[in-house]
């Protein structure tokens, strides 16, 4: 493993836990997804400021660097993805973990939790868990991105019978990354996901 991606690894660890204790920091009892919420844009912005060049790029770049092989790719795999959730989900009779807490948190909070899965959430996560990856895009760092991705979407052991299920969405977003060098490619394939995820869950 190179010095680069040894370093880009440990820059992706050091901005989650920067995330979570910023959250942690405007954790409001009543309104957990509020403080999330607050939390999740100051970290946006940290990483907007640590980054500036890089996604002032991408943001330009966004139409040249778009990739209409992979971006179909990317969107087939989150298709067959959340069909082989949807059949587990029947066959288990039980839901992930992180879906069940997605559905909970949508009755509780409704359009703020929407708002910040559809649109917030996703762009930090890029941010957090793709974008470091820009200086060490190869093989290793791949699979290290999207095991590291796949882990933090992995809560229980009930979630293990749905790893393929997360896993397939995973390499697309990763896959779109890696093909363009731009963060937006894969935040909107991101989007896209999560929108058919949750209107699956409140039908």
């Amino acid at each position: 493993m190179s010095s680069k991606l040894i370093k880009n690894v440990a820059i992706s660890i050091g901005l989650y836990i920067l995330y979570l204790v910023i959250n942690s920091l405007f954790f409001y009892r009543n309104n957990k997804i509020l403080g999330i919420t607050i939390g999740t844009i100051i970290t946006i912005f940290i990483i907007f400021y640590i980054y500036k060049d890089v996604i002032i790029k991408n943001i330009k770049n966004i139409k040249k660097d778009f990739n209409k092989k992979y971006f179909l790719i990317g969107l087939g795999l989150i298709i067959i993805g959340i069909i082989i959730s949807e059949v587990l989900r029947m066959i288990v009779t039980h839901d992930s973990s992180n879906n069940e807490l997605i559905l909970n948190n949508i009755k509780t909070y409704k359009l703020l939790y929407t708002f910040n899965i559809l649109v917030i959430t996703p762009f930090v996560e890029e941010l957090i868990f793709r974008l470091p990856y820009h200086e060490s895009r190869n093989k290793i760092s791949f699979i290290i991105c999207v095991l590291v991705f796949l882990g933090i979407h992995i809560t229980s052991t009930n979630d293990f019978i749905f790893i393929i299920a997360y896993l397939l969405p995973i390499i697309g977003l990763t896959l779109n990354y890696y093909k363009t060098d731009n963060i937006f490619i894969s935040y909107l394939l991101h989007i896209i996901n999560n929108l058919i995820s949750v209107l699956l869950l409140i039908w």
